[in-house]
């Protein structure tokens, strides 16, 4: 009987000393990180962004129909490429199981929908498009210059700037849009033929 509450004893000392190593590197875990291993950051915290992809979304109708939507006869998906740094990209159809992540992945031009609301919030509509992209939200752009090659002969060209940095902890973004030499408000085309 002595021998058993000597061992009773003992396992109690273990659990207890378990029990406080665990409690202890709780503690250790959840401690302040090292400065090193920190972001820099002006505001001397930590901040994550969530950053948007880029991506030059181009429409085009005939007054009537949506030119880009695949059940459509007449439709222009496969006579519009875009350039971009020297490289001629197509339309490629979209692939099957084909995930979004949050870091941007380049897909070249392929085929998507948006849907629009009017302002009032009565009426809302589908339109197709084609995506060219996508780029990384946060890199810097200096003159990065697109340029649509349309069935007709045509081309629009696009010229796109962009700088992302933080100032006292909170991101700004600054740059322009132009089209065919004129300040355009966004990396949409829309074309009526």
């Amino acid at each position: 009987m002595k021998y058993y509450f000597y061992l009773i004893s003992f396992l109690g000392c273990i659990y207890f000393l378990l029990l406080a190593m665990i409690v202890g590197m709780a503690f250790v875990a959840c401690g302040d990180a090292n400065k090193d291993d920190e972001p820099a950051n002006t505001s001397g915290g930590s901040k994550f962004y969530d950053i948007r992809v880029i991506e030059l979304d181009i429409y085009a109708d005939d007054g009537t129909n949506d030119l880009f939507d695949p059940s459509y006869p007449g439709n222009i998906c496969r006579q519009v490429s875009v350039t971009y740094n020297g490289e001629e990209y197509f339309y490629s159809p979209p692939k099957k199981d084909m995930f979004k992540y949050y870091q941007a992945t380049f897909r070249g031009l392929r085929h998507d929908t948006t849907t629009f609301v009017s302002l009032d919030y009565t009426k809302e509509w589908v339109r197709h498009r084609l995506s060219f992209g996508e780029f990384d939200g946060s890199a810097e752009y200096k003159n990065a210059t697109f340029i649509v090659n349309w069935p007709d002969g045509k081309k629009d060209k696009i010229v796109f700037s962009r700088k992302c940095w933080q100032e006292n902890g909170e991101l700004r973004f600054s740059g322009s849009v132009r089209l065919n030499g004129k300040e355009y408000d966004s990396l949409s085309i829309f074309r009526t033929f």
